[in-house]
Formats: structure tokens, sequence, C-alpha cells
């Protein structure tokens, strides 16, 4: 049992990302969904890598183009897949996949895949 059900990660830690952490913050202390925060300088493979370890089942990247859209990447720990959601759903598909409403391949049957180089 993993101690958090997602990390939360911008992409860079620079004040462009970091700024929208908070909105993606209260959409999952709403649905009261544990996550871990990482602004570590590193990669994100590597930031990745590390709430792997940790058992931590899902992934949200703020990234380029939530900016644009407000829809943040999600990414399965098990098949590393991501798709992107939007962020006015995001707190409703992780508490049905935290809560085996729902499987990782409905999701990527219903959201976008992203095609990501992870290093």
């Amino acid at each position: 049992m993993a101690p958090y059900k997602t990390s939360l990660l911008p992409l860079l830690s620079n004040d462009t990302f970091l700024d929208y952490l908070p909105k993606v913050v209260k959409v999952l202390n709403r649905w009261k969904i544990s996550y871990k925060v990482d602004t570590s300088g590193l990669a994100i493979g590597r930031r990745y890598a590390r709430t792997d370890e940790i058992g931590c089942p899902f992934g949200i990247t703020v990234d380029h183009e939530t900016l644009k859209t407000d829809a943040v990447t999600v990414r399965e720990r098990d098949t590393t897949r991501q798709v992107r959601v939007p962020l006015k759903e995001l707190g409703i598909l992780l508490h049905s996949l935290v809560n085996e409403e729902i499987q990782w391949s409905e999701v990527i049957q219903r959201y976008p895949l992203v095609a990501v180089q992870e290093d």
C-alpha cells in the first residue's frame, strides 16, 4: 500500500510551473487524494523513478501544455503510459482509479495518450 496515491511534479522548478501547483493541490485535497510534491531540480524521469520506488501509482505533471489548456499529464506507474486530463476531471478520475472503480485500460481509451521521452 503506497503512502501516497499520486505525485505532483512540475516539469521544471520555476515560478511558471510552481504557481500552477495550488490549483492541482486544491483538486486533490477536495477529493481526499494523498499526494507528494517534488519540486527538486532533478530531471522529470528521475522524479518519476523516485515516486515509483515508494510505490506511488500515479504521477501528475504540470507542463507547458497545462498552462495553455488547463490539462495535466497523468502517468501510471506500472505501464508508464501517460494521458492528458483536464483539471476539472482530475479529481473524479483519480478517485475512481484509487478506489478501483475503473481500470487504467479504460483511462487510456478515454483520454489522449501523451508521447514523452523519459531520461
